[in-house]
Order: structure tokens, then C-alpha cells, then sequence
């Protein structure tokens, strides 16, 4: 389970793909493995069911709406990137399957000594703040998920006789990735 608190949506991408529900799993375990055969280094796949957070702006928002329950998401973690976590869903929406990644800064996923370090300065250490290694890494990180959902959606359509050609592959966010 996991429980987004201070998140902050950093690059996202969706797609609707009309004609593909009820192949949710299917798409997220193909998913799975094609990140697993690319091998990015240093990250960690888990599935879990993610929750809005508690307090006004979350789970209470969420109780009033209606939505207090989970959503299962792919959570891939990088330990080069700490607090930087990649969310990959997908849904039945009707008729459509709906996939989605977020890449998200979360305090709370930040290590006890990069705490410790913030504490010390006396003030928030910005999540922007990358240096040109981080941002290196940051954007191969993103990249590759990207392109493995990308890969996914698309095999997922041509067994549908589906046109991926009509699915926007860009993201939106400050790495504007196609």
C-alpha cells in the first residue's frame, strides 16, 4: 500500500484506448516485463494500491466524493533518485482501458538521511534542485518507462486491430517526452 501525502507531478502521460477494457492486468503484467528486460539499473517494480492522503486535502476530500478507495499502480522506484517514484495504472473506463504513468517527487519516499540533511540546513530542500547527473539520470529513468508503456500500448492494440497511430505518445511536464 501506498500512501501519496506531498506529491508533486513532475512529466504524465495518458492514453484512452476505446475498445480495451478488461485488459487492465494484462497490460500492467506485459508492462512488468518489458521493464524488466530493459534493465534499467537501480529501480525496484512493486505493485500496490495507492491512496489519496489523509487530512483535508485527501482522504477526507475523497470520503465526501466517494473515493476513498485505492487504485492498484505499478510503483517503480529508482535509488539513484530518491523521492522520485514513477506510477504506471490502468483502468477500465467505460468502454476504454485508460493508462497513465506520473512521475512523482514525494517526500516521504526520501531517505532518513537526506531528512537529516534537510533539517540541518534548517529549510526545505527543493526537489528541482538537480544537478546535471540527476537530471541525467532523471530523464533516462523517465524515458525508458515511457517507452516501455508506449511499446506495451501499442502491442496491446495491434492485437485488437486497433491504429496506435492515433495515441498522443508525448508527455506532458517539463521533459516533453514523445
Amino acid at each position: 500500500m501506498a500512501r501519496i501525502k506531498e506529491e508533486n507531478i513532475i512529466e504524465r502521460w495518458f492514453a484512452g484506448i476505446m475498445g480495451a477494457s478488461g485488459k487492465s492486468e494484462e497490460l500492467l503484467r506485459d508492462f512488468n516485463k518489458r521493464v524488466e528486460d530493459v534493465a534499467i539499473p537501480s529501480i525496484s517494480l512493486e505493485w500496490v494500491d495507492v491512496f489519496p492522503a489523509f487530512g483535508a486535502g485527501g482522504m477526507l476530500k475523497g470520503m465526501f466524493k466517494g473515493q476513498n478507495k485505492g487504485r492498484k499502480f505499478v510503483m517503480i522506484q529508482n535509488k539513484n533518485l530518491e523521492g522520485y517514484v514513477i506510477y504506471v495504472g490502468s483502468k477500465d473506463y467505460g468502454n476504454q482501458l485508460l493508462v497513465s504513468w506520473y512521475l512523482v517527487a514525494d517526500k516521504h519516499k526520501m531517505s532518513t538521511k537526506s531528512k537529516m540533511i534537510e533539517r540541518s540546513l534548517g529549510h526545505a530542500v527543493s526537489f528541482m534542485d538537480l544537478d546535471l547527473f540527476d537530471m541525467e539520470e532523471m530523464s533516462a529513468y523517465a524515458t525508458l518507462v515511457h517507452e516501455a508503456i508506449k511499446g506495451t500500448v501499442e502491442d496491446l492494440m495491434k492485437g485488437l486491430n486497433l491504429d496506435f497511430t492515433k495515441v498522443n505518445t508525448h508527455t506532458r511536464g517539463f521533459l516533453n517526452i514523445s
